[in-house]
């Protein structure tokens, strides 16, 4: 045999023993844990092949739901994926109901399936029901009972996760760090699961910063919950997205009608799109996380300092080791110390506190590095170079 034919044979022999030892992986909310595109696209294969051989296999069912609707949300083109990749969950949701139509699997996958905001909570109150004591579904109830702004069922349901030690500690702590410096009555405005269901842990479960209204601002095209928290912030209506070209406009005008009218100061989260902020940016300034909407001038310097030194929580940040399943989208969130914590240490350089500099240089090589983000990293060489 020549040495051709031995190569094409032994590269046969590897992909078949590769394919051989593949092994559909547990597929957890990408909100806890993210993968790579091609890690969900491997595994929406692996558990297709499951649930082929296994119809009745409830929770190969869940994981190939899952791993396919993930191969989308990680495409770097969405649109791509989008219409045949729905197609594809509704043909595994309707699997799933002609195979186990009374499981919590099932209930749960048409959860996230569905856009009717009656059945998609019908399906989450349903698989709730079956499996009280499942955790993962937990966010997903707070966040319900945030738009139905039922404090009583949100503590109740924030207890419960918090009790069970499912929510990431990290996590928890960056959430705090931006709540706990907030002026008082104050209203923030975040953006996505991570920026808002650990606050409300934080506030309902644990009782922090009750006075503190959080609002993720994806949320407000629903018209019944902007009517109650408009209500519950003491500010009057406000007409749906469907009067505005898109939802940045929306969020935009929205976000002029609380300047306007709340006497309660305004925080906006570092997390928010810098679209939605571009009109009043010249107004907000940042604070640690959050950026506060004031009209005059003041030295959040000072204040982010007062922040750093009294209020947040740095043991996270300064260990790398952490055992935590959601510590790689934690590193992410991490980035957004980065600009206040480079005008942090030029502002200790300054008054010649060389302590608090050299504290905060060590964190902003520590998150730049953890990060994964080659800009990130650019970013704290060069303005520590500026200060040499």
């Amino acid at each position: 045999m020549n040495s051709r034919l031995l190569f094409v044979a032994a590269a046969t022999l590897l992909l078949t023993i590769a394919t051989t030892l593949a092994q559909p992986e547990p597929v957890v909310p990408i909100t806890r844990n993210q993968h790579p595109h091609s890690w969900y696209a491997e595994q929406s294969r692996l558990w297709q092949e499951v649930v082929s051989k296994e119809p009745t296999n409830a929770p190969a069912w869940f994981n190939y739901f899952l791993a396919t609707r993930y191969v989308r949300i990680t495409s770097w083109n969405h649109s791509e994926y989008n219409q045949a990749n729905y197609q594809d969950l509704g043909n595994i949701v309707a699997q799933m109901e002609k195979h186990i139509p009374n499981s919590f699997e099932f209930h749960y996958a048409s959860f996230y399936y569905v856009d009717d905001i009656a059945q998609h909570n019908r399906h989450l109150f349903r698989a709730h029901q079956i499996a009280p004591d499942r955790v993962d579904i937990y966010p997903h109830l707070l966040v319900t009972h945030e738009l139905n702004q039922d404090q009583k069922r949100a503590t109740v349901i924030a207890k419960k996760y918090d009790q069970s030690g499912h929510a990431s500690p990290s996590l928890l702590d960056w959430n705090y760090n931006m709540l706990a410096p907030l002026a008082e009555d104050a209203i923030l405005f975040v953006n996505g699961d991570n920026d808002s269901y650990p606050k409300w842990i934080l506030q309902y479960a644990r009782g922090m910063r009750p006075d503190v209204v959080v609002i993720e601002v994806g949320m407000l095209y629903i018209d019944d919950f902007r009517t109650k928290v408009l209500k519950r912030i003491g500010l009057p209506s406000f007409p749906g997205e469907e009067t505005y070209p898109d939802f940045t406009d929306f969020i935009r005008a929205f976000f002029r009608h609380a300047i306007q009218h709340s006497k309660r100061p305004l925080y906006f989260a570092t997390t928010l799109y810098q679209k939605y902020t571009s009109k009043i940016s010249n107004d907000l300034y940042n604070e640690g996380l959050a950026l506060r909407y004031r009209a005059q001038s003041y030295d959040n310097l000072k204040v982010q300092a007062d922040n750093f030194e009294k209020y947040f929580r740095l043991d996270y940040l300064q260990v790398d080791d952490i055992d935590d399943v959601s510590k790689g989208i934690v590193n992410r969130l991490d980035l957004n110390y980065l600009y206040s914590f480079a005008d942090l240490y030029k502002y200790y350089l300054t008054n010649g506190n060389l302590t608090q500099a050299t504290k905060v240089k060590n964190l902003l090589n520590a998150i730049a590095g953890r990060g994964g983000n080659p800009e990130a990293v650019n970013f704290v060489e060069e303005c520590l170079a500026e200060q040499q």
